[in-house]
């Protein structure tokens, strides 16, 4: 009987203590989630909070720093000076004047200019598949030089087959209107785009030889490189902001072309497309003995390439780190 009194009053007990540790951690739930351990959590909690309470304030000055750190190396200013100048001169090579007025080349060769203006954009179709059938087995480096220095040849060209060619005196200024460039109306000008029909055929499909080639040249490089160009040579967490810079100094240049053309065939003549030519023999060089071929090469290898280019820059660093360490050698002595 005594043996029986003392189990059931521990088990009575046991039921007691059970509910007041049940009935402890339901009412402490809410604030711990964890019954056995209660001031681990209240602990990550309190971390957790003050993380995130200290988080956004970092993000917008690491990123202008990392930015600055990045351009401080003269290899990725070079970088940066690459993605930044195609764009510039997909836009000056003068591509633009020729597609913008096309058909006023062709006034004079052809009976109907549409119809020269629909060649060029056939021609310009054919000119981007053959730059696809190109692209990786040739490398950009080497599309970009072709490119440009096919521009300029025909840039030369043109130019030349403008001045040799008699123009007519009764056609009127790009664009062809009723009103000089400078608004006044009745003053007719004489753009040196317009072949006359007196001038020699041989000229005449110089002219159309020479915009047909400068098309094709142009889409072989100049007309799609420059848009992936910095990708291969950027950084990713910096690529949206230099793409951004370049395409908006891109759009810039296109708009510059279209509206200051005109004035150039006005004041120019013959010789409106030798600022181009100027701008092509600028970009032929670039390409030639900066720019590195990043075709099939990680960024990695892109980045030592152009380090190779500013090896004076490590040059200097280890000469102004040597004379640091002789100084501290001797003030020790």
């Amino acid at each position: 009987d005594d043996d029986d009194d003392d189990g059931a009053w521990l088990a009575e007990e046991y039921d007691s203590d059970d509910l007041n540790n049940n009935h402890g951690n339901n009412h402490n739930h809410d604030d711990t989630h964890n019954p056995i351990h209660p001031n681990t959590t209240a602990s990550s909690s309190s971390a957790a909070a003050a993380a995130a309470a200290s988080a956004p304030t970092a993000p917008h000055s690491d990123s202008s720093t990392c930015f600055r750190s990045f351009l401080s190396l003269r290899s990725n200013r070079m970088a940066l000076t690459s993605s930044i100048l195609f764009p510039i001169a997909q836009q000056l090579s003068g591509i633009n004047a020729v597609f913008y007025y096309s058909t006023t080349f062709f006034e004079g060769v052809i009976d109907n200019p549409q119809n020269g203006t629909i060649l060029a954009f056939l021609v310009n179709v054919l000119a981007t598949i053959l730059a696809f059938m190109l692209m990786d087995r040739c490398g950009r480096k080497t599309l970009l030089s072709w490119s440009a220095g096919g521009m300029l040849g025909c840039c030369i060209l043109l130019t030349w087959a403008m001045v040799t060619t008699n123009v007519n005196d009764d056609e009127v200024l790009l664009p062809n209107n009723d009103e000089g460039i400078d608004g006044r109306q009745g003053e007719e000008e004489t753009s040196s785009l317009v072949v006359s029909s007196s001038s020699s055929s041989s000229s005449k499909y110089l002219i159309v030889l020479a915009v047909m080639l400068y098309i094709t040249f142009f889409e072989i490089g100049l007309g799609s490189i420059p848009f992936f160009l910095a990708s291969e040579l950027i950084p990713s967490q910096f690529l949206g902001r230099v793409q951004s810079i370049s395409m908006s100094a891109n759009w810039t240049c296109n708009f510059l072309v279209g509206m200051l053309f005109p004035y150039m065939d006005k004041y120019l003549g013959a010789y409106s497309f030798v600022p181009f030519g100027i701008m092509l023999f600028g970009t032929v060089l670039y390409a030639t003995c900066i720019l590195p071929e990043t075709r099939g090469k990680s960024l990695e290898e892109v980045m030592r390439e152009l380090r190779g280019h500013s090896h004076h820059e490590r040059v200097d660093s280890n000469t102004t780190n040597s004379m640091d360490n002789n100084n501290n050698n001797n003030n020790n002595n």
